[in-house]
């Protein structure tokens, strides 16, 4: 029940999050998170070149990211979203938090250099988006 409210406050405040099942066996050559992109779009190319079937909906109501995106890898949702500077990215951080200190349950993110990956309360997911894509797993206050 907490991750459905988790849900819909979270898509009601940014776009919306929820989890994600990933295999890391089929990884590419390794990314740091180092990489920047320009749009959700290129976040789903790197993520087929390893083998996960994900191609990024654009969301239009984002009023964080300049480009935010979505896409359902094994039934579930993972929220993508590109930022251009760090106030973005604090942003969203601090709505993250708030909305997991309301509701009393962790959320994680996986940060790049210009990205963030939104895996909801599913640290698995975090754990296997940074082992595609990089970055560091970020984990909200609860």
């Amino acid at each position: 029940m907490k991750k459905l409210v988790f849900a819909a406050i979270a898509a009601g405040l940014l776009v919306g999050i929820t989890g994600c099942g990933i295999d890391d066996d089929d990884a590419k050559d390794q990314l740091t998170g180092t990489q920047e992109y320009s749009s959700v779009d290129e976040i789903g190319s790197d993520l087929k070149e390893r083998s996960i079937d994900c191609t990024p909906q654009r969301d239009s109501t984002s009023k964080v990211f300049t480009t935010s995106g979505r896409c359902t890898v094994d039934g579930t949702e993972i929220v993508f979203g590109i930022f251009t500077n760090d106030s973005q990215l604090s942003e969203y951080k601090s709505t993250i938090n708030f909305v997991s200190t309301t509701i009393g349950e962790a959320s994680y993110l996986v940060i790049g250099s210009n990205w963030v990956a939104n895996c909801s309360a599913d640290q698995d997911c975090a754990d296997q988006i940074q082992g595609q894509l990089g970055g560091q797993v970020w984990t909200s206050q609860s």
